[in-house]
């Protein structure tokens, strides 16, 4: 359920050798938040794009044997995952009540330390709630029968 696993994967894809540490409070990694990647020049980046940008820089990239095409179709796949399917997971997991209350903040509040487990899932909840703002365009979001449609409906 972590949006952080993605550079994860892909770190692992493209052969990165990256030695993991899991915390589940934030305060303790060297950013503030997670995910973070520590470089060797001891640099904190927290960004899973930022992420992904040092690996490549590095020659960790998991699209280096790709042709021209097949590159350009994996571009095009990431920006179909990022317009379509991310509103949806982000609807899905933070914005519908009932899911949000039984699943995601339950899941989150069991993972998290005393005291973060009581403020930190609705701390996520609205970071995902802007995030879905600002990839609608609008300022108005509340669940309900019409923004599900609108969201299953860019799928």
């Amino acid at each position: 359920m972590s949006l952080g696993s993605d550079f994860q994967a892909y770190a692992q894809f493209a052969g990165a050798p990256l030695k993991l540490r899991k915390i589940s409070n934030p305060w303790r990694s060297p950013s503030g938040s997670l995910p973070a990647l520590r470089t060797n020049r001891t640099e904190t980046l927290s960004r899973p794009s930022d992420i992904i940008i040092h690996l490549r820089k590095q020659k960790y990239n998991a699209d280096y044997d790709l042709s021209a095409k097949e590159g350009a179709d994996s571009l095009a796949f990431i920006s179909l995952l990022e317009e379509k399917l991310k509103p949806a997971l982000i609807y899905t997991f933070w914005v519908e009540p009932k899911n949000y209350v039984d699943v995601t903040r339950r899941w989150y509040a069991e993972h998290l330390p005393f005291p973060l487990n009581f403020f930190l899932p609705g701390r996520m909840q609205r970071r995902r709630l802007e995030t879905l703002q600002l990839l609608r365009g609008d300022q108005s979001l509340e669940a309900g029968d019409e923004l599900e449609k609108e969201v299953r409906n860019t799928l």
